[in-house]
Parts: C-alpha cells; structure tokens; sequence
C-alpha cells in the first residue's frame, strides 16, 4: 500500500493559510528584503500584481526559489551583503498566490543570468508526484539585474487601500537601505512614474530601547493617545511581524505605548508565520517583556499622561452643564448626554426608561477645518463643504484602483457619526477632577502634543483635543467661556460632519440649542 498525496492538497493548503491578497504581497516584499534588495515597486492593476526588486537572482538562487519547503534560510539566517535577519523561514512563500491568483511569472537577470518561467496550478498539482517541471517563457530577458515576480489572473478584486495600509505596517520599512514604492494601473517596467513612496507611520514620543537577553527592539511613550490600529508591541521574528500584544497590561494602561521587540528563538507558526507557538520559551519571553514594561515603560507612561488645570477643570464643568440637558435622538432607543470626569472607579451611566442595557452608537469621526470659535454664540455653525457635495462620476476601473491608493496613504478618515436629533432631558452628573468624557455617543480626551500639529482628532468614539494647538490655548487664555465655546464648536462639527438626509435639521437644532445655552453662561 502507498501512501500518497491529493494533487488538490497544494491548492487547499495554500487557500487555507494565505487569507488576502496582501498576505501574499507581504510575502514577496519580504523575500526580496531577504535578498538584499534596496528597492522594491509593487504594480497593482484590476486583475494581476507585479512585485519588482533590484537584486534579481542567478541559477542557484532560482533553484532555491524553485524548492518548495526548502529551510536553507534558517542555515542562513542573514542577509550575505547587509546582514539583515531574514524573515522567510520555512518556503512555503512561493505557494501563497495559489490562495488569490491562478499563476504565478517569474522574471529575473543577475551577473548574466536570465530565465523566465511561469508556475500555475497544473504545476503545482504535479508536486503530488514529487516534483513538477515549471513552464519556460521565450521572452525577453530584463535590461537590468533585478527580479519581476508577476501575480496573474486574480480571482478576485485587490483592496487597493487595504493592501497599502498594510504594507505601511511592516517592520522593515524602517530599515536603512530598502524602500517600497506603489503604482496603480498598468504595469511599467522599474519606473517610478506614478508611483508613491509607502512611508511607515512616524510617532513622536520618547523613545525607549530594548536589549535583553536574546531580544532587542525598541518601545515609544507616544505624546498622544494612540489609536487602536497603533497601540501595543509588535513582536518580530527575523524581519517578520508576527502580532502585536498589550502583552496583558489594560488598555487604559497601554493607551500611549507602541513599537517592537524582537526574538528570534520563538517558534512561530508554520506557513504564514501568523501566530506564536506558546510553548516554555514563548512563556519566558512573555514574563521577560512583561517585567521591562511594568519597571521601564510604564512609569514614563504615567509621567506622559496631562492632567487639567484649574481653569480647564471648571471650563469642562461648564460644559457638562450645557450639554447635561441635551439627549439623542435616533430611530434606535435614546441614549442620554451628560459629561463625566471617571476617576479610577466607574461612574454608573443613567439610563433611559425603556432603553436596553448595551445600545451600539455609530462611530464619529469627521475633522473640522473650522477657526476657533470668536464669533457670537448666537452664530449658527456652517455646513461642511463634503455634505453637500454630490455623488462622484462612474470612474474607470484603472481610476478607481489609483485613487484608493492616495486615499490609502492619507491618514484615516474620519467616520461618520449617527444621524442625531437634540432635545433637552435634566442631568446632574458628578464630576471628579480628572478625565473628561463626553457620553453625546463619544469620549472627549485632551492631550498635548507639540508635534502634532491637527486641532483635534477622532478615533472611533473619542474625541481626542490638542491642548498644544494654537487654536486651544488662544481660547484658553481669553478666559473659561471662549475654551467652552471652542470644544462645542469642536464636538458640534463632528455631530455636523454625518451625511444622513436629515443633517440640515439636526445641525440647526443643534446650533439653535447651543446659542440658548451660552445665553446663560
């Protein structure tokens, strides 16, 4: 009796591990940062990819490409020219576009070599048999040494904005001598013409290394709050980001820090090298990061973190006066405003009679371009320039992949807020001295940064205000009642900002409830 191989294993193997298009970019960017290359040009077009590199491979190269599961990288763990770590362990890379793609063509010159060969999936169903031959291409060779890695006939649309907001994410983006760029539209061969650099994102804080006993990295103390999408530690393995953890510290704890550490003695997941294998040596790493962030990180944390001053305080409890009388409205059951500072202990939240425990509230997160409010109170707010605009053209396919690709590489977009309706509902909430959160369905937090130069900006349901913009400590020093009018002006534009029919109505509600309430001030 033998025992065999399905030829369908290959292909359900390889859709069963590689779960996007991007997981399979990665893999290719990141081989040819194996290699050494310097430069590396992704083509993204309606149905193929094209990953180019500037180091190409020569005979022995290609055959070590060719060999799927080959480990010669783990005896080579670093790159010959610029002693990178490698992040390929395990070749099986080279199966991945088997999950999105139906072929793969592989072009590449170096030191007088040239090939181009095609692998598609009658190929790969022939390594059942042990080995497959891949199809000889008659082209021409490349006019230059470097390497073009064609993904063909995608079974799928590419995500052209995920695709890049994930690339901006990898590690080695931040390393000297490698580059990434992105095209949109047709395939030009090693240009830069109408491609866009993919930059990492660039926090600003206090920069903390890491160098303990087999891991290194570094951790920053952000000057601001952190997304989501950016808080916690990358945990590399070679050049590769594996996950990222809190490495179980409380969000509330971890809400400023960010970075990467580095541990090669991990044994990470077979494949797509997606997961940690949680084994005795995963357990010591843990504790050991665990302990350099509770003795190093943290108290800088807690140094970080602002704290209101007298006159900030009693403008935030102007505030929760004003807005203790507003409550939302929407076809769903209301939801209460009132403004509360927690202290370590929860605050219990008033409910509505005949509303449920947990009620989702739509995410806001629109970002005003408007002045300070100097104006009187009286003056009603305007209407976002994007409100009123009209629904875009049909576009061509090719103009639609580019133009994801710049919105990718912009900085998030702010979403949009329930379409809201404001009444009035007495609340008296009790105000403790420290955090101040807004419940109109968001969170308002101040923090300071120099660096940053926006006036306020939104993650998911909270409001996040720049003490250190011009614009905040302009109205800060003209007395408590300017700063109150600043963060309404602030918190009624993000209401404003939502693109439901009734918006006119509820911005004039709005405006209308405000100018009566500062009446009173």
């Amino acid at each position: 009796m033998r025992l065999t191989v399905s030829k369908d294993f290959f292909l359900q193997f390889a859709s069963k591990t590689w779960l996007s298009p991007f997981s399979i970019i990665r893999e290719l960017v990141e081989d040819c940062y194996d290699e050494d290359a310097t430069r590396v040009i992704v083509t993204l077009a309606e149905n193929y990819a094209v990953v180019e590199d500037d180091v190409g491979m020569d005979s022995e190269a290609l055959e070590k490409f060719l060999v799927v599961g080959s480990i010669h990288k783990q005896f080579t763990p670093y790159s010959p020219r610029f002693n990178r770590p490698r992040t390929g362990r395990y070749g099986t890379g080279r199966l991945s576009f088997l999950a999105f793609f139906k072929a793969m063509k592989v072009k590449t010159r170096k030191h007088g070599f040239s090939a181009s060969i095609l692998v598609d999936e009658e190929c790969i169903a022939g390594l059942a048999e042990g080995s497959s031959q891949a199809k000889v291409l008659n082209e021409p060779t490349l006019d230059r040494d470097g390497s073009e890695i064609w993904l063909l006939n995608a079974k799928s649309s590419l995500d052209v904005k995920r695709i890049v907001k994930e690339l901006r994410e990898l590690p080695i983006l931040r390393e000297p001598f490698f580059e990434v760029w992105v095209r949109v539209g047709e395939f030009k061969p090693w240009s830069l013409e109408g491609a866009v650099k993919v930059e990492p994102p660039e926090i600003v804080g206090d920069k903390i290394p890491v160098s303990l006993e087999g891991i290194t990295g570094e951790i920053t103390v952000a000057s601001r709050p952190l997304s989501e999408d950016e808080r916690g530690i990358a945990v590399l393995h070679g050049g590769h980001m594996v996950t990222r953890s809190l490495f179980g510290f409380p969000p509330s704890q971890m809400n400023r820090i960010t970075g990467y550490v580095r541990c090669d003695w991990l044994t990470v997941r077979f494949a797509d090298k997606a997961g940690i294998i949680e084994d005795e040596a995963y357990e010591m790493f843990r504790s050991t990061v665990r302990r350099f962030i509770a003795s190093e990180v943290l108290p800088k944390a807690a140094e970080a973190e602002d704290r209101l001053s007298y006159g900030e305080v009693q403008a935030f409890k102007t505030i929760d006066r004003i807005l203790s009388a507003v409550v939302l409205e929407e076809a769903t059951p209301r939801i209460e405003a009132a403004v509360e500072m927690p202290q370590t202990a929860a605050q219990p939240t008033r409910q509505l009679a005949g509303q449920p425990a947990e009620q989702p509230v739509a995410q806001a997160t629109a970002q005003s371009t408007a002045e300070p409010l100097a104006a009187p109170a009286t003056e009603p707010l305007a209407m976002p320039a994007q409100a009123a605009a009209q629904p875009p053209a049909a576009q061509p396919p090719e103009a639609q992949l580019r133009e994801q690709l710049l919105q990718s590489l912009q900085p998030e977009p702010p979403q949009q807020p329930a379409q809201v309706k404001l009444s009035q509902l007495p609340i008296k909430p009790k105000l403790p001295p420290r955090k101040v959160s807004l419940r109109l369905g968001y969170q308002v937090f101040p923090y300071a940064s120099e660096e940053d130069d926006r006036e306020y900006f939104v993650d998911g349901k909270t409001i996040f205000v720049n003490k250190k913009h011009p614009a905040y400590v302009k109205e800060l020093s003209r007395g408590r009642d300017f700063l109150v009018r600043y963060v309404l002006r602030i918190v009624a534009s993000v209401l404003a900002a939502e693109k439901r029919p009734q918006q006119t109505e509820a911005l004039e509600e709005a405006n209308k409830l405000i100018a009566e309430a500062l009446k009173r001030l």
